[in-house]
């Protein structure tokens, strides 16, 4: 399939809460897998500054655009911010998903930095993804932080099929 199902841009995070839909981009269904303590991948407690073992609240969601299933991602939350704003555990978190959420408690937010390469879908990635294990998919995993006080307030993990989904960067 040469044409994308999906198309992410980093510019659509950073437009006002009013007019964000962050999966605007596409008719995307969003199915949320699990919402827990979990302990973050290494590349996102990175982001955090947390270790590799240490659990912190966890948004699971799997993405699919006419049925066919194109990215998870997994968005990880600092303790006190997880505490600050219990609706970050709920299945739905309101128009404007998360990001609303944290403007509306009082944070300017710094979505600027993404890190992508690639990496191959182990079995229980290939299994969420309906895909064999093994194949390329597209990481990005982006921080986002308070401008003033500089502090990670998420890290998001997406693991996309190469091929159906497309990054902007602008």
């Amino acid at each position: 399939m040469s044409e994308k199902l999906l198309r992410r841009t980093i510019g659509g995070r950073k437009t006002p809460a009013d007019q964000r839909g962050v999966y605007a981009d596409a008719e995307v269904t969003l199915e949320v897998q699990d919402l827990s303590r979990r302990a973050p991948s290494a590349r996102a407690a990175a982001a955090l500054g947390v270790t590799a073992s240490q659990e912190v609240l966890t948004r699971f969601r799997v993405q699919a655009v006419d049925g066919v299933r194109v990215q998870i991602a997994a968005t990880y939350f600092p303790d006190k911010v997880a505490e600050a704003l219990p609706v970050l555990a709920e299945a739905n978190t309101g128009a404007g998903g998360f990001l609303a959420r944290l403007e509306e408690a009082g944070h300017e937010l710094d979505v600027a930095r993404s890190v992508i390469d690639a990496v191959n879908a182990d079995a229980a990635t290939a299994a969420a993804l309906a895909v064999d294990e093994g194949t390329a998919l597209i990481r990005e995993v982006w921080t986002v932080k308070d401008t003033a006080s500089g502090e990670v307030l998420a890290a998001t993990e997406n693991l996309a099929v190469g091929g159906l989904v497309e990054y902007v960067l602008d």
